[in-house]
């Protein structure tokens, strides 16, 4: 009796495990699939105040942009084994 309780818990520990792999795989995908959608949607309905080109957090986004541009095109290169 006790080794078909033993054995019955252990099934069911599986199916849970089974269910919560399941469970996450799907909110894997419905982020991967369904966000993407969701983001569109919510900036086509949306309407936003114009930023203008000359905002102090433009500017600063840009020249952060441009720094690392910079650095990424000065790098070192790469030295390959043969």
């Amino acid at each position: 009796m006790a080794c078909l309780l033993r054995a019955r818990l252990i099934f069911q520990t599986m199916a849970l495990i089974n269910l919560a792999l399941l469970l996450l795989i799907q909110g894997l995908a419905d982020g991967y699939f369904i966000l993407p959608q969701t983001i569109a949607n919510y900036l086509a309905i949306n309407k936003f105040n114009k930023i203008e080109s000359n905002h102090e957090k433009v500017q600063q986004a840009l020249n952060a942009a441009k720094v690392r541009i910079e650095q990424l095109m000065n790098a070192p290169e790469a030295e390959t084994l043969p």
